[in-house]
């Protein structure tokens, strides 16, 4: 979104965002959500979590973020649209603070990520290959109302034993 279409514009004309970059480079929390994207909700929940520096506030009590919170912001949702957590993103933007990550680092960081990742696909690929057999087994052929005979798998563990006991 091109900047100058996140704000309005003032009764002179003049835009909001040019307005503000000679007064102050300091963002209201409103300014910095639309610029990165996300809800207001949103940057407050990270500044809980420690992701995301608590701003100082003005004299009228509203957060005041330095431009950079909102390419911190959208630093996250990277981080998070990559399959990381706000546990490891906490821990990786601490690491990157502290000194900046090596290539090595990062790439082990990312190993690390992937093979989890294909692990998560392994058992989904697994989940779609049972129910892929149970689309083609399971009354194959019938519309009818009979019971199938798979849905055996359907119940409890414990309701099994019971009915077991019962027999």
């Amino acid at each position: 979104m091109v900047l100058s279409q996140s704000f309005s514009r003032n009764k002179s004309g003049s835009n909001v965002a040019d307005r503000r970059s000679k007064q102050s480079p300091l963002l209201r929390t409103a300014e910095v959500a639309t610029l990165a994207g996300v809800n207001v909700e949103t940057l407050r929940y990270y500044e809980r979590r420690g992701l995301l520096e608590e701003p100082p506030r003005d004299s009228a009590g509203y957060r005041r973020y330095p431009e950079a919170a909102v390419g911190r912001v959208q630093q996250i949702k990277v981080l998070q649209h990559l399959g990381f957590s706000l546990d490891d993103i906490a821990s990786l933007l601490a690491l990157s603070t502290d000194s900046p990550l090596t290539c090595e680092e990062l790439s082990q960081l990312a190993r690390v990520k992937l093979g989890i990742i294909e692990a998560k696909l392994a058992d989904l690929q697994g989940i779609r290959d049972s129910l892929v057999e149970i689309v083609h087994s399971c009354c194959e052929g019938t519309h009818d109302d009979s019971v199938c005979s798979r849905t055996q798998y359907f119940r409890p563990t414990s309701c099994q034993n019971s009915e077991q006991v019962d027999q």
